[in-house]
């Protein structure tokens, strides 16, 4: 399959950073002002620069994943 190149799937945010617009319901830009080491991962506080709703259509969560999206196991014949 050739893709269009004149297709565009990026856009400028209004503080200047690149978002991906194709598969995206929606984009959040924001400012680390601190990290906490959690020792086993780390939480990120941020102050929000800049949002946008892209499209209605909801996010796949992980529930809806994994009950119609991820392959079922094959069922083992004895």
């Amino acid at each position: 399959m050739r893709r269009d190149k004149r297709v565009t799937v990026c856009k400028r945010s209004a503080n200047g950073l690149y978002y991906v617009t194709a598969g995206t319901n929606g984009y959040i830009s924001a400012v680390i002002e601190q990290s906490v080491d959690l020792g086993s991962h780390m939480m990120f506080i941020a102050a929000v620069e800049d949002m946008e709703v892209l499209s209605d259509v909801p996010s796949v969560t992980y529930a809806y994943y994994q009950s119609d999206i991820k392959p079922k196991p094959e069922k083992v014949i004895q």
